[in-house]
């Protein structure tokens, strides 16, 4: 788990107390749960929740995006706040090298070579399914990629809001594609 803080301010740079604090997932934008501490047993923290009289607020979740929403003397939403812990077990970050078509797994970064030919790679079935850091990043590492795309297949899923498959054709092009939930579906950075 990772610890996120924060100060509720005006636009003189004073606290501001008595906001209320809702933390929602980006991926499905439901109530994320929440903790005061990071024990071996975590002390569950209510959601929503108020910040203290100093303007502070702080809790420890999972590794995930989230959308932190206040509300009360401010509102604002800080969006796609992302917490991740380096050092959290549930971690799985797999770095894979490919050269033929298949399929990919949220958490992985591909290296992909299309020396010998166009490749397709194939977004996950059900990438809601887990809880797990989600980005998938796929980045163009050998071959002539303006003659042999990499094509990045939607595996029925928006990419962008478009239910369309990418390609990327430029010398290392590269793709960073998140989950969003099944009404945005994949977001995605690219060259």
């Amino acid at each position: 788990m990772q610890r996120h803080t924060d100060n509720v301010q005006d636009l003189s740079g004073n606290a501001v107390p008595n906001v209320t604090v809702t933390v929602r997932r980006v991926s499905d934008n439901g109530l994320a749960s929440l903790f005061s501490d990071n024990l071996a047993t975590p002390t569950v923290l209510s959601n929503p929740f108020t910040n203290d009289s100093d303007g502070e607020l702080f809790f420890y979740a999972v590794n995930n995006r989230y959308n932190i929403e206040l509300s009360g003397p401010v509102i604002e939403t800080r969006s796609d706040v992302l917490l991740f812990d380096q050092d959290d077990a549930s971690i799985r970050r797999n770095i894979i090298a490919i050269s033929a078509s298949g399929n990919i797994d949220q958490g992985d970064v591909a290296l992909v070579d299309v020396t010998g030919g166009a490749i397709t790679i194939t977004l996950p079935a059900d990438p809601g399914a887990t809880i797990q850091f989600s980005d998938i990043v796929i980045q163009h590492l050998a071959g002539d990629i303006t003659t042999n795309n990499i094509t990045i297949g939607r595996n029925g899923e928006l990419i962008g809001g478009v239910a369309a498959d990418v390609v990327l054709s430029t010398l290392d092009a590269w793709a960073i594609l998140t989950w969003g939930g099944s009404t945005l579906g994949w977001a995605i950075r690219s060259t």
